[in-house]
């Protein structure tokens, strides 16, 4: 009975219901992402389910090039019929004890695949809300929701230079190859800048062709013509932007935005997408956390409008010490899954 259960220590058991491996998060062959459901504690192995998410194992980049890993969390469902009794609160602490938990799993949970996927090397979890902050009560914290949204109608004319300003900037293909060799100059960059106290999820080739092939598909199924760019780098430096195509939202979600401190080619940069945008048709661009020496760098009306988004925010679980981090950086599109 419902009464027994939720006065019960054990409302329920977090168990493992099968695998899937997109590119985005098989480094090495290995398996990384995990449907979970919450089953009852006394039928673990019922095809009855509370609720489920899905759980992604992930690279996270510290400060002094250390490494380490992190989940994110994904696909939150419960079933109508079982909504409002507590369950997702439930399955999300079982999730967090999980990560923590130094054995790799309490006994509340149950893994047909073995431990909980190297629970106790991981220090952080992430995921992106779409119901407020309901997951602060199970640990997950709203962290960095701002968004930057330019509307191509209202930006001045200096916005789409003719021709284009900056002949330093090569437009990036869709190909895994150069997304994989972008993102790993971009991770040895990023590694070495970030302080102690820091992290990041760690930009690789997989997630960009994951995040654009969405876009490809979505355009395929449209009937929409393919844009065949979908970033800009600097031939003369590190800086770089990637971006994908919402097509159904008439907007573009810029993925990574990575800057030298040079104000010219910052607004080359963003000029591109700009470009982009509106050769596709696109009316909006949008970015996260947009640094604000980015938008010191582009001229007077073309800064956008900046304010905390409505969905998708980003939440962070910090497991290790406090001081050795929790202060998320490049908390930008990317990361998000």
């Amino acid at each position: 009975p419902y009464t027994t259960l939720f006065r019960s220590r054990r409302l329920g058991r977090l168990s493992s219901a099968g695998e899937h491996q997109p590119q985005c998060c098989r480094p090495k062959g290995k398996l990384n992402i995990f449907h979970r459901v919450l089953v009852p504690a006394d039928d673990p192995t019922t095809a009855e389910s509370f609720c489920s998410c899905e759980t992604f194992r992930r690279p996270v980049l510290l400060s002094s090039g250390r490494r380490t890993v992190g989940y994110s969390v994904a696909s939150v469902m419960t079933p109508p019929e079982n909504r409002k009794r507590g369950y997702a609160q439930r399955m999300m602490e079982l999730l967090a004890a999980g990560v923590r938990d130094q054995s790799g799993a309490g006994a509340d949970w149950v893994d047909d695949a073995g431990p909980w996927m190297g629970g106790s090397d991981a220090l952080v979890s992430v995921l992106y809300s779409d119901v407020g902050s309901f997951y602060k009560r199970c640990g997950w914290e709203i962290t960095g929701p701002t968004q930057t949204t330019w509307t191509l109608d209202a930006l001045p004319t200096s916005a789409f230079p003719s021709p284009p300003s900056c002949t330093t900037l090569v437009p990036i293909p869709f190909d895994l190859s150069t997304f994989t060799t972008l993102a790993e100059a971009d991770s040895a960059l990023l590694a070495a800048s970030l302080e102690p106290g820091a992290f990041a999820m760690e930009p690789t080739g997989p997630t960009y062709h994951w995040h654009i092939t969405k876009s490809v598909f979505i355009a395929t199924v449209r009937k929409l013509p393919i844009p065949s760019t979908w970033g800009f780098s600097s031939s003369t430096s590190g800086a770089c932007v990637l971006f994908t195509f919402d097509f159904p939202k008439g907007a573009v979600k810029i993925l990574r935005l990575r800057t030298t401190g040079n104000a010219a080619e910052t607004r080359d940069l963003l000029r591109g997408v700009f470009a982009e945008a509106k050769r596709a048709g696109c009316g909006k661009v949008r970015g996260w956390n947009v640094e604000r020496e980015v938008l010191d760098a582009l001229e007077d009306g073309e800064r956008g409008e900046t304010c905390e988004r409505e969905d998708s925010l980003s939440a962070l679980n910090w497991f290790g010490r406090p001081a050795e981090g929790a202060q998320w950086v490049a908390n930008e599109g990317y990361a998000w899954c």
